[in-house]
């Protein structure tokens, strides 16, 4: 999608701000998309968003900071956790990452091409609820994935996350309290029960940005899951 104008951006943001950032599973790419081109700058400048700040706080707490080191970004958007890492000294690993929207994809290739843009080895456009990943088993040694979930209603890709890191890795992830829902409880609690992984951290609440907290706040926080098998 080309020649968007910033009054079709404008109008797309109030509509994700009217629904709490929570629309239909089968709108989020056409809304992504028009939302794109802007987003880096509302998303981090206008409303704060706070959870790929906290997310990558979180991640670094794991992650080795060495060439042999992957990190699979899971709905990677524009890159912002990469480059939030780097801020935070993990300089040195892999990244790779996917994402469902095209026009997303297409604003981060234009940021890896930036000196100080974020670095992945590997992007695919991918929907995370199609299953399976395109991946291979035990390929990465950590997952991170932010403010994805809430679009997601089956948590089925739960299992992806075990199955593509290795074991010993970590999942970092972002739950908002509205989409940690009965049947993501459930999932992760027979995930856990079967030994497939345990959660070694979750954040204090905090509200994803911080620019709607007198209005309508939205509250999250980030699980970090150690993959046992």
């Amino acid at each position: 999608m080309t020649g968007i104008t910033r009054e079709e951006s404008e109008k797309c943001l109030n509509e994700l701000k009217s629904s709490s950032f929570k629309v239909d599973e089968g709108s989020v790419a056409a809304q992504y998309a028009v939302w794109a081109a802007t987003y880096d700058s509302d998303s981090m400048k206008d409303l704060k968003f706070t959870s790929p700040i906290v997310s990558a706080d979180e991640l670094v707490k794991v992650a080795m900071n060495n060439k042999e080191f992957t990190v699979l970004d899971v709905g990677c958007g524009t890159g912002l956790v990469p480059s939030l890492c780097k801020e935070r000294g993990l300089t040195e690993c892999k990244w790779w990452g996917f994402d469902l929207t095209k026009e997303m994809l297409d604003a981060l290739a234009a940021k890896m091409k930036e000196p100080e843009g974020p670095k992945y080895e590997r992007v695919d456009q991918h929907d995370l609820s199609v299953l399976p990943w395109p991946y291979e088993d035990n390929s990465v040694d950590a997952c991170v994935c932010n403010g994805v979930l809430i679009y997601v209603s089956d948590p089925a890709n739960l299992d992806e996350f075990v199955r593509v890191t290795k074991p010993g890795g970590h999942c970092v992830i972002m739950f908002r309290h509205d989409g940690y829902t009965e049947a993501y409880k459930a999932k992760d609690a027979a995930l856990r029960a079967a030994g497939k992984w345990e959660l070694i951290s979750k954040t204090d609440d905090r509200v994803n940005f911080e620019a709607l907290k007198d209005t309508n706040p939205i509250y999250f926080n980030i699980w970090t899951y150690k993959v046992l098998a």
